[in-house]
């Protein structure tokens, strides 16, 4: 398998970044535009959880994003989105609007190898890869690669709290 980093919502101990709001917004926009900034960036994306629950302080919606891009032959990219709509209401007489809490919980990496390229050749391979991390692409890994995940997983942040209002565009 290959070498899989956090770089952002990351360091020794995987974390998210998180987002919460509380308040009235349009959840189909909300939905729309985060499968918007997904298809403009280039990832391939997929829902891996989409569940409604129906209780009586409203509607409960858990959906979780995987958006994967590959930066060239070696390393690709993943952006893990989680979304909690909590105790959701439809506002009286507005179309889409809602009333609720939603939290997001967004995490961008990196993966090295991730066609296990040099895996294929046992531990030989691996102390191969490990020579190539070290000395080849190591400014290349974490200079390009790290910084293009950095900046690509913020966006998405930023363009999330924007929807929500926490932020002005």
């Amino acid at each position: 398998m290959g070498m899989s980093i956090d770089i952002v919502g990351g360091g020794y101990k995987p974390s998210w970044v998180k987002v919460s709001y509380i308040g009235v917004y349009d959840f189909d926009k909300f939905y729309r535009d985060i499968v918007a900034w997904f298809k403009s960036k280039g990832y391939f994306f997929h829902e891996k959880v989409h569940i409604e629950q129906v209780k009586p302080a409203g509607k409960d919606h858990k959906i979780d994003f995987v958006g994967i891009r590959e930066a060239d032959e070696y390393t690709r990219y993943t952006i893990n989105v989680e979304i909690w709509a909590l105790r959701t209401t439809k506002v009286l007489n507005k179309e889409n609007l809602y009333k609720g809490e939603i939290q997001v919980r967004i995490k961008g990496s990196m993966e090295a190898d991730y066609k296990n390229k040099f895996e294929r050749y046992g531990k030989i391979g691996i102390v191969l890869r490990n020579f190539y991390h070290k000395y080849v692409i190591k400014k290349r890994f974490w200079k390009k690669y790290a910084g293009d995940i950095y900046v690509e997983t913020n966006d998405l942040i930023s363009n999330i709290k924007s929807n929500l209002g926490l932020i002005t565009p």
